[in-house]
């Protein structure tokens, strides 16, 4: 679906709000044409994605983080549809730490750390970690630190028996009231001079998406991915100036289409020229 063609379809949102599947289908209808690059305007003066990559990747070096994978080869089919400012990246080598969680034990009486399940990282629609999801887990100070959450983090399912919660990510929001851990089946991330934001929307692409399904594999009945595997995903890199405005315009339209599956009838009339003006803007 084109700009033209989303246009059209929200001016007319009476008869989709009532087909199944709706609200989720046009949230990723945003996030799909956010990613062709359909939502954004380039400022002729900022620098292009492949000039980001190259900066990320002499960070990389003066950090000595070891692991970096170099540029996608230009065969490589995503570059088909790529704004000519952008460049594809590993995900890998946009990332300065990428690990696994906290394995302890976890209780349900409040003992020791707040640790957040699984289903912290893939509940909530808007993208963002549940931190009120918890169990707990008894560690050490110096054993507990390097699980510990920041505002901003990423976090990965990399276990899961839906294959459409496996690689799904969310963001921790920008205030975490108190310590807490992450477990071991949510991959943490962190990125080099590259939006969280825009990682998270871009994670859940199609594109990406089906790089994660082709490589999960299925052990005891469940799904995984590995850190490994996470690593070698391929993704759009856009100027940083492009990631804000993707990011942006994603988390608009997620908050209308969550109003809109909310208030339903009521709010079809403000909530469509919303719409409009979101693409149109």
């Amino acid at each position: 679906m084109n700009r033209d063609q989303l246009r059209s379809y929200i001016e007319n949102l009476e008869p989709f709000v009532e087909t199944p599947g709706a609200f989720e289908h046009l949230r990723q209808t945003f996030v799909e044409l956010a990613l062709a690059g359909k939502l954004t305007t380039p400022s002729a003066a900022q620098n292009s994605g492949f000039d980001l990559l190259k900066s990320i990747l002499e960070q990389r070096q003066a950090l000595e983080l070891k692991g970096t994978m170099g540029p996608v080869d230009a065969g490589h089919p995503m570059f088909a549809d790529l704004p000519s400012r952008w460049t594809l990246a590993y995900l890998g080598d946009l990332l300065s730490h990428c690990r696994n969680g906290c394995s302890a034990s976890p209780n349900t009486n409040g003992d020791g750390y707040p640790l957040l399940r699984i289903s912290a990282g893939t509940s909530r629609k808007d993208g963002y970690v549940d931190l009120n999801d918890i169990k707990y887990a008894v560690l050490g100070s110096e054993q507990a630190e390097p699980f510990m959450i920041q505002p901003g983090d990423l976090l990965a399912c990399r276990f899961s028996g839906s294959l459409g919660l496996v690689g799904r990510v969310a963001q921790v929001p920008d205030e975490v009231p108190r310590p807490t851990l992450h477990p071991d089946k949510l991959i943490l991330m962190r990125a080099i001079s590259v939006r969280h934001d825009y990682l998270r929307v871009a994670m859940g692409s199609s594109a990406v998406r089906r790089q994660i399904e082709a490589v999960a594999a299925t052990t005891a009945g469940n799904i995984g991915i590995n850190g490994r595997q996470v690593k070698a995903l391929v993704v759009p890199l856009p100027p940083l100036e492009e990631q804000e405005q993707i990011a942006g315009k994603v988390r608009s339209a997620v908050s209308l289409v969550n109003r809109l599956q909310v208030e339903r009838t009521n709010a079809q009339t403000s909530l469509s020229q919303a719409f409009v003006d979101l693409v149109t803007a």
